[in-house]
């Protein structure tokens, strides 16, 4: 199941539900006398980090080996991310690149 972004969803577990044994301990025969509802709002999709830094005059360049990384909230759709990012020189040309 994936949620969608800037969403409201309410969750229940009805009443009635019984718990069983295992590694939590014994609550076999534990019943949930009510419903439990509690309700949640998803995040908005960001980006979270990236590297290499901007450059500014304490990292006036980068090594051309260093790998450019990007890190989201969420996994993107590789069908719509590999249009999504480019890279482009100083003349304004498109740089290519190997999505992973």
């Amino acid at each position: 199941m994936n949620l969608e972004y800037l969403q409201e969803y309410e969750v229940t577990v009805k009443g009635g539900a019984t718990g069983i044994g295992g590694n939590f301990g014994n609550i076999s025969g534990i019943t949930l006398d009510a419903d439990y509802v509690w309700s949640f709002t998803t995040g908005e999709p960001k980006m979270v980090a990236y590297s290499p830094a901007p450059t500014d005059v304490t990292s006036p360049v980068v090594d051309p080996a260093a790998k450019i990384t990007v890190e989201m909230n969420f996994r993107p759709n590789q069908a719509t991310i590999n249009n999504g990012i480019s890279i482009k020189d100083s003349s304004g040309n498109n740089v290519h690149i190997l999505m992973r």
